[in-house]
C-alpha cells in the first residue's frame, strides 16, 4: 500500500507479521453466519470467457480474499422478446444459459467451491420472468393482468423486458418453490440470493425458506436483495445493507458528520445486514468505488470503513479488487483486467487477511470514541482480541486529540509499524490503519 494512504505518526518500524488462519469446509453453515464473506460474479464483466470455467479458474484468487460465498449473478437463459440485455430476464427456471455452459458445468463450480470452503448461491428472481419464459404460454394465469387479460409488467418499475408474476396463484407458488429445489438438489449449491425481495409478498417467502430448509440435508444461506424487517421473519439469514451505502456516501462524498454514521451510536456488530461499497446495480448506475469516491485511495479507505466496522457482512463485487474505474455494466459485456492495479488487490487482500485471523472484527462490540467532526476511531473487542481502528475518510490531513484510554503503544498490523499515540496524532487524506496493542 502506498504510504500516502497511511495515518502519520512518526513511526518506529517493527516486523510485524500474522498466520493466515485456516478456514473450516463448513464455514458456510449458518453457525457461523457472521464470519460470512460473499463474492459477486457478474458473467459479463468477469472474464473474456463469461462463463462458469472462469469462476472455476480463479478460484484460488477468491481465497485469496477469504471468500466463503459466491453468488453468481443469474445463470438462466435470457429472454429476447423486449430484451434490454438483463440476466434478471429469465427465459427458463431450470436451465443454464448455453453462453455460460451447462449443469454438469455448474455442478463442477458448486464441487471446486465446497473444495475451497466456499458455498455458492444463485441469484433467484421471483417477482417476474421474460416475456419468452414458457410459464407466459403455459400459465398465462400465473401473472398479473390489466383489466383487459393482458400480461402487465411490474408496475412502477418501468422494466418492460419482464411480465409480472402474480402470486395470488398457489399453483405458480408451488412451481417456484420446485424450481429453487431442483438446483439444490441437481447441483449442491447452498442457496439463494433473492432478487428484488421487496417487491414479493412476506408469505411466499416465508412459504419457500420453510420448504426449502425443511427438505434440505444441509443449512441453506438465503439471502433477500430488500430492506423490508419482516424478511428476517420470513427465514432469510440477511437481506442488503442500502442505508449503510447511503450513509458511507454521504460521510465520504458529502463531508457529513461522521457521528451520524449508526455504527457511532451502537455498540453490536449486525449479522443480519450485507453492506457494501458497491454491487452490480451501484457500480452500473452510480460508479464504479475509485470514480464513486473520487480515488483509488478514497475507494480503500471506504471498504475499510465498511468492513472494520461491524456495519454488516460484507460483500466485494468482482472487479472491485482490482481497482476498476467508470461503470461495470450488467447488461453489456465487458473485459475485467485482473492484472491491473496489483498494489489495490494486495490491499484487499491483506484487509481481508486480517479480517479472518481477527474474531474481533467479525464478532466484537465496538467502542467510539467522538474525536470530532471528521475523524472514525473505534475499537472492537472480542474475549482477548481488542483492535483499534482509526479511519480519515477526508481528502485533507485533519489532526484529533487521542482518548487517555487509547493511550500508549500499538502495533499496525498492515504495515508492522510500532505507534506511540500520545495526546493528539494526525492523519493523511483517505488512509485507516487496524493496530493491536503491543
Amino acid at each position: 500500500m502506498s504510504k500516502k494512504v497511511l495515518f502519520l505518526f512518526f513511526p518506529i518500524v517493527l516486523f510485524f507479521s500474522c498466520s493466515k488462519e485456516t478456514i473450516s469446509p463448513e464455514i458456510f453453515e449458518l453457525t457461523a453466519l457472521q464470519d460470512a464473506v460473499v463474492y459477486e460474479v457478474n458473467f459479463k464483466a468477469y472474464s473474456p470467457t463469461r462463463n462458469l470455467q472462469a469462476v472455476i479458474d480463479r478460484l484460488d484468487d477468491l481465497d485469496s480474499l477469504e471468500v466463503n460465498v459466491i453468488w453468481l449473478m443469474p445463470i438462466y437463459p435470457e429472454g429476447q422478446v423486449n430484451a434490454v440485455g438483463s440476466p434478471y430476464a429469465v427465459a427458463d427456471y431450470t436451465e443454464v444459459n448455453p453462453d455460460l455452459g451447462d449443469l454438469n458445468k455448474l455442478t463442477e463450480l458448486v464441487g471446486a467451491a465446497h473444495a475451497h470452503g466456499m458455498a455458492v448461491i444463485l441469484d433467484w428472481v421471483a417477482n417476474h420472468t421474460a416475456w419468452d419464459n414458457p410459464w407466459i404460454t403455459e400459465h398465462p394465469d400465473w401473472y398479473t393482468q390489466d383489466g383487459s387479460g393482458n400480461i402487465i409488467s411490474p408496475p412502477g418499475t418501468g422494466w418492460n423486458d419482464v411480465a409480472d408474476l402474480n402470486y395470488s396463484n398457489n399453483n405458480m407458488r408451488l412451481a417456484m418453490i420446485d424450481a429453487m429445489w431442483y438446483w439444490i438438489t441437481e447441483t449442491g449449491i447452498d442457496g439463494f440470493r433473492c432478487d428484488a425481495a421487496d417487491l414479493v409478498p412476506f408469505d411466499f417467502w416465508q412459504q419457500a425458506n420453510d420448504s426449502l430448509r425443511s427438505r434440505a440435508n444441509k443449512t441453506l444461506f438465503m439471502l433477500a436483495e430488500g430492506a423490508r424487517p419482516d424478511h428476517l421473519t420470513a427465514g432469510f439469514d440477511l437481506n442488503f445493507g442500502w442505508s449503510w451505502y447511503g450513509d458511507l456516501k454521504n460521510v465520504m462524498n458529502s463531508n457529513a458528520d461522521v457521528g451520524s454514521l449508526p455504527v457511532a451510536s451502537s455498540t453490536a456488530p449486525l449479522h443480519n445486514r450485507l453492506v457494501f461499497t458497491t454491487n452490480h446495480d451501484e457500480s452500473a448506475w452510480d460508479a464504479a468505488p475509485p470514480t464513486l469516491f473520487g480515488s483509488q485511495e478514497a475507494a480503500l479507505t471506504a471498504f475499510a470503513l465498511t468492513l472494520t466496522s461491524g456495519a454488516g457482512m460484507p460483500l466485494i463485487y468482482g472487479t472491485q479488487e482490482v481497482g476498476r474505474t467508470g461503470t461495470v455494466s450488467f447488461f453489456n459485456q465487458s473485459t475485467t483486467n485482473w492484472l491491473s492495479n496489483p498494489e489495490i488487490l494486495q490491499a484487499y487482500q491483506d484487509l481481508m487477511r486480517l479480517y479472518r485471523i481477527h474474531p474481533a472484527l467479525r464478532r466484537g462490540n465496538r467502542e467510539w470514541f467522538d474525536t470530532g467532526y471528521h475523524m472514525i476511531l473505534f475499537t472492537r473487542s472480542w474475549l482477548n482480541d481488542q483492535l483499534l481502528v482509526m479511519i480519515n475518510p477526508r481528502d485533507v490531513e485533519i489532526s484529533t486529540v487521542c482518548p487517555e484510554t487509547l493511550r500508549g503503544v500499538w502495533v499496525d498490523l498492515l504495515t508492522g509499524d510500532q505507534l506511540v499515540l500520545q495526546d493528539a496524532f494526525s492523519a493523511a487524506p483517505y488512509s485507516y490503519r487496524i493496530m493491536i496493542r503491543n
